[in-house]
């Protein structure tokens, strides 16, 4: 499963970029509200995911 937060986390990182975070988190609140607490587990370990994954790849000019 670490595998596949970690896929989801660079896929919405690709497809979002600098808003993927709170997309991530957006998704969550929205299950927690409708009662699905699994749901939103997961998609809060993609948010934190989404949290690292941005820590460590270097954007734009930070590769020089």
């Amino acid at each position: 499963m670490i595998n596949n937060i970690w896929r989801a986390a660079r896929l919405l990182d690709h497809q979002y970029g600098d808003i993927a975070t709170e997309i991530a988190a957006q998704k969550a609140d929205e299950l927690l509200e409708a009662g699905d607490a699994d749901g939103a587990f997961v998609w809060t370990c993609i948010t934190a995911a989404i949290g690292e994954w941005k820590r460590q790849v270097p954007r734009g000019n930070e590769l020089n």
